[in-house]
């Protein structure tokens, strides 16, 4: 089966004629991509976890830092015309895409 997503520790072991070894590496498993939402007033995007977001809005390209689940402002924009976005997580995980209007 797939291990749900979450942290996980991988033990590899090896033995040979003096005796065992072990080592321990931790992980996350991440398949889910970020979520996306517009708050048009004031201009902010939603983003479901820790991500980098890609957006054009009003025809002005942007790359935002999202360091957690949370709203990314969309400074000096006082209205929204158009925005096109998507986000990335750290696993390489990509939302879909929005799109106002």
């Amino acid at each position: 089966g797939v291990a749900p997503d979450g942290p996980y520790t991988a033990v590899i072991e090896a033995t040979d004629a003096i005796g065992t070894g072990a080592a321990a590496l931790p992980f996350v498993r991440d398949a889910n991509p970020p979520k996306l939402r517009l708050s048009p007033k004031p201009a902010r995007l939603w983003v479901t976890e820790a991500a980098t977001v890609s957006v054009r809005v009003n025809g002005s390209l942007r790359r935002l830092e999202a360091r957690a689940p949370g709203y990314v402002v969309l400074s000096g924009v006082k209205r929204v015309s158009t925005l096109t976005a998507v986000a990335r997580d750290a696993a390489g995980n990509r939302s879909a895409t929005l799109r106002y209007p």
